[in-house]
């Protein structure tokens, strides 16, 4: 029944994150949300709210907000992606995802959010930034081959 809430929950915050940001302009500008990390260590929690950006600075294409919610003690996190497009929302994304290690400092997670792709993100809790990677998918569900970089920032500015 958590679970049920927390997706609810996620779906609800990525939708109003766009809403509460858009303009009256022929192309959608998105100045929210805000990227932010809370972690609790003593409850083994952590949320995760931004937009992806490559590293090569082509933009938050398209455009997008991501949440993670990730639970030590399950070893998973739930990921909720909701992109908008020029033709308006399209559907929600919601991927579970592995937690590979979790210390003190670093969280580290694997999984497969598309049919040939894995993703790998790693959460740096000092230094509260989220970083990531895209391969081919392969068994591990963790790269191997690194396609694009990527990290999580503020809201599409666009």
């Amino acid at each position: 029944m958590r679970n049920a809430f927390a997706i609810v929950g996620l779906i609800g915050l990525c939708l109003v994150s766009f809403l509460a940001g858009m303009s009256n302009t022929s192309k959608p500008r998105i100045s929210w949300p805000r990227f932010s990390l809370h972690y609790d260590q003593s409850a083994g929690y952590l949320d995760v709210l931004g937009t992806w950006e490559l590293e090569t600075k082509d933009g938050a294409w398209p455009m997008q907000t991501t949440t993670l919610q990730c639970e030590r003690a399950r070893q998973t996190c739930l990921e909720v992606t909701v992109v908008l497009s020029e033709v308006g929302l399209l559907p929600v994304e919601i991927n579970s995802l592995a937690i590979k290690s979790w210390t003190n400092t670093v969280l580290e997670i694997c999984g497969s959010t598309a049919i040939a792709t894995s993703e790998h993100y790693m959460i740096d809790l000092v230094a509260k930034t989220v970083s990531g990677s895209v391969g081919p998918r392969n068994a591990a569900d963790c790269p191997t081959r690194i396609q694009k970089r990527m990290k999580m920032i503020d809201g599409f500015r666009g």
